[in-house]
């Protein structure tokens, strides 16, 4: 069932977004120089590996870092008739898919049902059917949003809706590997997006293309969770060990229903809502920026 971004929006209990974020064009060039830098790195090979490594890995991460709730299940949907269940998100059972042109590819199934209790369900997980060591961060990507997209209260802004889920993909992948061959694989793809998104939507904002309302605001999206992920990866990255303690503890409360992302975000770094139309300040902290040059 395709639904609006204002339909989910009000099913996942986000804040009404009022206006479209647009970048400035301070953010725009610096995204670009870093788009630059990031094209003269040598990149290390990525490796192929089994669904079954992949996603033991991540079971592995989820189950050493965090203590994670039962989510809303349903096995089938036939003639308007559905059986829900609740299930460890860990359990969601996975469906390869041909991806061929993305490097790190991963989908939660989700079905929007009039159903005043389990308003949103789960189906499964797609992952691309070319596994590679970045299969395990899509996965981790995906279980994060299954850990989180139900449950009302723990994002409130509907552009942060990526946050959570980004910053995890960065935390397994600077754990997997040796030398952060999987982290700068992350960090190049991530870069070059952000490239993408933030000139398009500029354009967009000037009329010089066409977009639809719904596409712009996710574009909008993964723009601000993007750089607020990172943002908060740099406090962890560079953070001590009790820093990187207390970030993955509070990401624990926020997972049982306790706290919200945006309590998180306001103790490491400006977190003022975004529903302007005019051009909105978002910026890279120097941390983070320290991070991206390293």
């Amino acid at each position: 069932m395709t639904i609006s971004i204002n339909e989910q929006i009000y099913r996942r209990g986000y804040k009404t977004v009022y206006g479209l974020y647009v970048p400035d064009f301070k953010l725009i060039q610096t995204i670009d120089k870093l788009k630059e830098l990031d094209t003269n790195k040598k990149m290390n090979p990525i490796h192929r590996t089994t669904i079954e490594d992949a996603t033991h890995d991540g079971r592995a991460f989820f189950t050493s870092f965090y203590d994670l709730k039962n989510v809303p299940y349903i096995k089938h949907r036939l003639f308007k008739k559905y059986q829900i269940s609740e299930i460890n998100p860990l359990d969601l059972p996975i469906y390869p898919v041909k991806k061929r042109d993305e490097i790190c590819f991963g989908a939660l199934l989700t079905e929007f049902l009039p159903n005043k209790e389990y308003p949103i369900v789960f189906q499964g997980i797609l992952l691309n059917s070319i596994v590679t060591e970045l299969t395990s961060c899509s996965y981790t990507h995906e279980i994060t949003h299954a850990s989180l997209d139900a449950l009302k209260g723990a994002i409130k802004e509907y552009y942060n809706a990526e946050v959570l889920s980004i910053f995890n993909e960065l935390v397994i992948a600077s754990i997997l590997a040796k030398e952060e061959r999987l982290l700068r694989a992350l960090d190049s793809r991530r870069i070059h997006e952000l490239d993408i998104l933030c000139k398009e939507l500029y354009l967009f904002s000037k009329g010089s293309i066409s977009k639809s309302k719904d596409d712009a605001l996710e574009d909008a999206k993964y723009i601000i969770s993007d750089i607020r992920a990172y943002n908060l990866f740099a406090e962890y990255y560079y953070g001590s060990n009790s820093t990187k303690e207390y970030i993955i503890s509070y990401i624990n409360r926020i997972i049982n229903g306790n706290s919200s992302l945006e309590e998180l975000l306001n103790e490491f770094m400006d977190n003022k809502s975004i529903s302007t139309n005019s051009e909105s300040k978002l910026t890279l902290t120097p941390k983070a920026h320290k991070y991206f040059t390293r």
